[in-house]
C-alpha cells in the first residue's frame, strides 16, 4: 500500500496543480471510501473552485491517471508502483505530526474555493519538502532539476517559490550546490525548513553573533581566513566563482553542531550527525576546523548551557536531537522539544548577560564568565 510521501514523490509531467488534486483525490479513495463521482462532487469534496477541478481532470484523463466510468462520473487510477527517491530523508515512517502537516499543506480540512492554481502549486512544493526533510526540517541533498521532475513546474519556477518561502521562512536556509572540482565535485544543495509545525522546536537569538555579544565573529573569522597564504588566491577564486561561500561557511555550523553533540554526553542517546559540507580538499578542511576552532568552542559552549536552561524549563526533558544554523548575525538551533522561542541578549551587565524572550516566558540569566 503506497504511502502520503509515495504519491508526492512520483514522477510528474503535468501541471503541478492537477498533482495536488490527484493525490488529494487519490487520499479520498483511500480513507473516505469515494470511488466514482462527478467533477462537481469531487470540488465538494476537496473544497476547491469546480472549473479548476474540471480543468485538472481533463488533463488527468488525457495523462492516463484518472478514467471515465460508464457511469459518466471520474475514478483516479492507482499508481501501482514508485521508483524510491534516494535523497533527502531516509526515515521509513513519518512521525504522525509531520503526516498531519503535510494533510494540512495539501488543503485537507481547508477551504480552497478562493484559492488559485499558483497557491496550489506552491502547497504542494511545501509539503514534498516536509516529506523529504528529516525530523529537524533538514534535507541534505536535494536540487532544483529533482524538485522540478516531482512536481512538473520549471526549474525558474521552482527557484522563484523557494525564494518566496525563504521570505516567509517556511524555508530557514538555502546552501546551493554545484560543482568545483577543487572544492566539492557536484553536490547538490542543503535546505532547512522551520520544523516547529511537525513536532519539534526552535530558538532563534536575534542579532547574536557579533564580538559583542558572545565576543566571537565567524563570518570576520572565515573572511580573515580568506587572505591566509596557506589557503591560496586560487581556492578563494573559486569559492567566489562558483559560489561555494554559504557551503563553507555551513562547516563551521556542523562544527558547532558535533561540539555539542560531544558536550551533551553518550548518555542521552543523541542524534550524531555528520558533516555534509567539508570539500575534497583536505588541506582548506585542517585549516579551517583549527583556524575556526576558537568560535566553536565559544559558541557550542554558549548554547549548552542555553539548552539547558530550556531543558529545565520543559520539565526537565532532554534534547536528543540537535541541529545549528547562522542566518547573518542571528543564531538558529533546532531541537526535539516542542517549544518555539525568539529572542535577543541584552547588554552584559553586573557579570551576566540576560535573553529576553519575545514572549517573556523563556527569559534567562548567564554567568558572563562562560561567555
Amino acid at each position: 500500500m503506497l504511502l502520503i510521501d509515495d504519491f508526492l514523490l512520483l514522477d510528474w509531467k503535468g501541471q503541478p496543480q492537477d498533482k495536488l488534486i490527484y493525490i488529494r483525490w487519490l487520499m479520498l479513495v483511500k480513507e473516505e471510501s469515494h470511488q466514482s463521482m462527478s467533477v462537481s462532487c469531487l470540488a465538494k469534496h476537496l473544497r476547491l473552485k469546480e472549473s479548476l477541478v474540471r480543468s485538472s481532470v481533463a488533463r488527468l484523463l488525457q495523462s492516463g491517471v484518472a478514467e471515465l466510468s460508464e457511469l459518466r462520473t471520474y475514478e483516479p487510477i492507482y499508481p501501482s508502483s514508485v521508483k524510491k527517491y534516494n535523497g533527502g530523508n531516509n526515515t521509513v515512517v513519518i512521525p504522525v505530526q509531520k503526516i498531519a502537516y503535510i494533510k494540512t499543506l495539501l488543503g485537507c480540512g481547508s477551504d480552497l474555493v478562493d484559492q488559485r492554481a499558483e497557491s496550489l502549486a506552491k502547497r504542494l512544493l511545501q509539503a514534498m519538502l516536509v516529506v523529504l526533510c528529516d525530523d529537524l526540517g533538514v534535507i541534505k541533498s536535494v536540487s532544483l532539476n529533482q524538485l522540478a521532475v516531482f512536481t512538473g513546474m520549471t526549474v525558474q519556477r521552482i527557484r522563484r517559490y523557494k525564494d518566496d518561502l525563504l521570505k516567509s521562512d517556511f524555508i530557514l536556509k538555502y546552501i546551493p550546490g554545484g560543482n568545483a572540482p577543487s572544492l566539492y565535485q557536484k553536490v547538490k544543495s542543503i535546505c532547512i525548513i522551520d520544523p516547529t509545525k511537525f513536532g519539534c522546536g526552535k530558538l532563534v537569538i536575534i542579532n547574536c553573533l557579533t564580538e559583542y555579544t558572545l565576543g566571537v565573529d565567524p563570518s570576520r573569522t572565515i573572511t580573515k581566513l580568506f587572505c591566509n597564504e596557506m589557503i591560496g588566491d586560487q581556492l578563494v577564486r573559486d569559492i567566489d566563482k562558483f559560489r561555494f561561500f554559504q557551503r563553507i561557511k555551513h562547516i563551521f555550523e556542523e562544527m558547532v553542531i558535533v561540539r555539542l553533540v560531544e558536550l551533551m554526553g553518550s548518555s542521552r542517546n543523541i542524534n550524531e550527525r555528520v558533516f555534509t559540507s567539508l570539500t575534497v580538499n583536505e588541506k582548506f578542511n585542517d585549516t579551517f576546523k583549527y583556524s575556526l576552532s576558537g568560535d566553536v568552542n565559544g559558541v557550542s559552549e554558549f548554547l549548552f548551557d542555553v539548552l539547558k536552561i530550556i531543558e529545565n524549563k520543559v520539565n526537565g526533558r532532554k534534547i536528543k536531537d540537535v541541529f545549528f544554523l547562522l542566518r547573518n548575525s542571528d543564531i538558529l538551533v533546532l531541537f526535539d522539544l516542542e517549544v518555539d522561542i525568539s529572542g535577543e541578549l541584552q547588554p552584559k551587565f553586573e557579570n551576566c548577560v540576560v535573553f529576553k524572550s519575545i514572549c517573556g516566558k523563556y527569559d534567562f540569566k548567564l554567568d558572563c564568565s562562560i561567555i
